[in-house]
């Protein structure tokens, strides 16, 4: 979860918010760990700086990729996206919970530091290196 948020309620809210008819262009998210190693298994929410808001996510897969799409047509609409990822480890045998294998501070779009622009001109794969 990203801030007391499921994947699952951040897509609805995408589906609410819409597009608007806005063009949607293709993106691909790749997250790697300090160690170069897929982040596979996060959760990764985008949220668009400009009006209308949007809002869309996924999850990252054991290649590191993640595809945040809105629409049907696949893909986002233009504009300059923040980013937060959560890795939901789940619990350890002795009922804690573990660390994530990154910085806390990639769990909050407001501390994360993470964005990408969506448009034409613009690269349809953004790398993200998540440290320590």
């Amino acid at each position: 979860m990203i801030r007391g948020q499921s994947i699952a309620a951040v897509v609805f809210a995408a589906a609410i918010s819409g597009c608007g008819g806005e063009r949607v262009y293709p993106v691909r998210l790749d997250f790697r760990l300090a160690d170069g190693k897929p982040a596979a298994g996060c959760s990764v929410v985008v949220t668009r700086n400009e009006p209308p808001q949007v809002v869309a996510g996924g999850d990252v897969g054991e290649e590191g990729s993640c595809a945040p799409v809105v629409s049907r047509g696949g893909g986002l609409p233009p504009g300059t996206y923040r980013v937060a990822v959560s890795a939901d480890s789940g619990p350890p045998v002795d009922g804690g919970r573990k660390a994530p294998p990154f910085a806390e501070r990639y769990g909050s779009h407001a501390t994360s530091g993470l964005q990408f622009t969506v448009g034409p001109g613009q690269p349809e794969v953004v790398e993200f290196s998540l440290g320590r």
